[in-house]
């Protein structure tokens, strides 16, 4: 009998739990309307542009959807897709956007009008504010009501996906989230927004050690013949992953067994590298983020359905054992960027490397590369219309990768920008060479984004120069300068100096600045061949 009435009461406790919790299950299971993007509370939506919204809901129904002060009802095609756009609007806010379809409703409150810019790259994008050694002076900074900020993470996709991840959302300023944002982004907003006058949206998506080819869609390396072999790479390493593990791994024991102790005494010291013999790597698993357009799916794609006012790119570390080839990358990514978002004119903002003992590098022959050509490639993006780039020689660390204090770098940024895409009278460009002059034993270098005039950081004759004649070898140049925009070099080893260059080495000793104290980048007239100019496949080195 105790039996009996012990199934009856657990009879009766299982129908109470499911009356209560089925309303609750039906709801999630039923629910099918959405909204496309990185739609949330505290949203910054672009300013000047119409206004898009995308979403699902029950195939057949209807839309019902308000914004500032606008309604659209609209109807939802039989997969179930509907889609709408608003006029475009001045900065402003805040506002408040209400999705409905049947018994379902969508509410976001407190979105603002104004720019909204994307900051992507690798570890020193994502390298957080907390980081900075003068953090709790910037705390003083934390309410800054016109700036929000989201932080997409960065995983692995298949295909392109819609919407942004849930679990992160629009955040309004506040000591918590100041110590999370990206340094870089923190402070290009910080110096952009005042200038503007108008809310700044920050959209941080970056990952550490990521290469580009992740963040590249797939389709744009079919559509670009010196890109499509790189997918063919990716799915060799794939097929080839058991064989190359162990190889790798054989190696790798041995070495652990012979080196690793001196290998950790290398990285904690200051010895210059690199450490030999190297750490031989394993090979890149079969869901790596370098794997061709797996990031642009998870991240950028949901992204692209609300305009922006531009991006801020900061990568190149993992690319830099091809560091000549990134060039391609780069306007690949810029070029299929803008297609992505229907914006032939978007702008980009390329941070350059800094200086960086790349010898002293412990990750990978993949970051091993040196930096100058990879500078050299993020000069060149200046090829393709409304791009520009900020010179960060002197903010990095020969023996750190990662330098903590980002406020220059994010500053440069802002004022590139304001020069650039807002059309301020500032100058906000490092000093560029416009003509080389041929003067018996010497060269003269012609400027152009001098301002007021070059000088140097140390009141010393410009130095980091080296010229070569036919024979291509290079010697350290004597420079003067002889006039607030031209630099005068030569060198007693070359009687017909036919090349010059600059800065041309990862750790990049310069003192040539123009009156804004921008500095005088990487720059070379020749075009003889750099360090690895033929690699152009990711992980090369795992055929040797």
């Amino acid at each position: 009998m105790k039996a009996f009435f012990y199934k009856v009461n657990r009879m009766k406790s299982s129908s109470i739990f499911w009356c209560i919790l089925l309303p609750f299950f039906c709801q999630f299971v039923h629910a099918q309307l959405s909204i496309n993007g990185c739609v949330s509370d505290y949203m910054v939506l672009q300013r000047e542009r119409t206004i898009p919204f995308r979403g699902k809901a029950k195939p057949q129904s209807q839309v019902q959807i308000s914004f500032a002060g606008n309604t659209d009802v609209l109807d939802v095609d039989g997969d179930g897709n509907w889609q709408t756009e608003f006029p475009a609007m001045s900065a402003g806010g805040p506002y408040e956007l209400t999705v409905s379809s049947l018994d379902e409703k969508l509410h976001f409150t407190d979105l603002l009008i104004g720019d909204v810019w994307v900051c992507a790259g690798q570890s020193n994008m994502q390298l957080s504010l907390g980081s900075q050694p003068d953090f709790n002076e910037l705390l003083k900074d934390a309410d800054q009501p016109h700036i929000r900020y989201l932080a997409l993470p960065v995983f692995y996709a298949d295909q392109p996906k819609n919407t942004k991840t849930d679990k992160k959302n629009w955040q309004k300023f506040s000591p918590e989230l100041l110590k999370q944002m990206s340094g870089v982004a923190y402070h290009f907003a910080a110096n952009l927004q005042p200038e503007t006058g108008v809310p700044i949206g920050i959209v941080k998506a970056s990952k550490g050690g990521s290469f580009i080819e992740g963040w590249i869609p797939e389709w744009m390396f079919e559509q670009t013949p010196e890109l499509q072999g790189i997918p063919e790479r990716w799915q060799w390493l794939k097929e080839n992953e058991p064989q190359l593990k162990a190889r790798q791994q054989a190696r790798l024991d041995e070495w652990k067994a012979d080196h690793e102790s001196s290998f950790k005494a290398w990285v904690a010291s200051d010895t210059p590298g690199p450490f030999m013999p190297p750490k031989p790597p394993l090979p890149p698993g079969a869901k790596h983020l370098g794997i061709p357009g797996k990031i642009y799916n998870g991240v950028i794609h949901p992204v692209t359905a609300h305009p922006v006012k531009g991006v801020v790119w900061y990568q190149g570390e993992s690319n830099s054992d091809r560091g000549y080839f990134y060039r391609t990358l780069l306007q690949a990514l810029v070029l299929s960027w803008r297609r992505a978002w229907d914006q032939a004119d978007l702008p980009f903002v390329i941070v350059q490397l800094p200086n960086y003992d790349h010898t002293q590098n412990p990750y990978g022959p993949q970051d091993g590369g040196p930096w100058a050509p990879v500078r050299e490639s993020q000069s060149k993006v200046q090829d393709l219309p409304d791009t520009s780039y900020v010179v960060t020689l002197g903010l990095g660390n020969n023996n750190d990768v990662h330098p903590r204090d980002k406020s220059e770098v994010g500053r440069r940024a802002a004022i590139n920008a304001l020069e650039h895409v807002y059309d301020q009278k500032i100058l906000g460009t490092s000093p560029q060479v416009k003509e080389v002059e041929i003067s018996k034993e010497s060269l003269i270098l012609h400027f152009r984004d001098a301002g007021d005039g070059l000088r140097t950081l140390d009141q010393k004759k410009p130095r980091g120069f080296q010229i070569a004649g036919e024979d291509q070898k290079f010697y350290p140049a004597t420079a003067d300068m002889i006039a607030p925009d031209q630099i005068r070099v030569s060198a007693p080893q070359v009687l017909k100096p036919v090349a010059v260059r600059h800065a041309w080495s990862s750790t990049a000793d310069f003192n040539v600045v123009n009156s804004a104290g921008l500095p005088f980048s990487t720059y070379r007239t020749d075009s003889w061949p750099v360090p690895n100019q033929q690699q152009t496949q990711p992980f090369w080195w795992l055929e040797l």
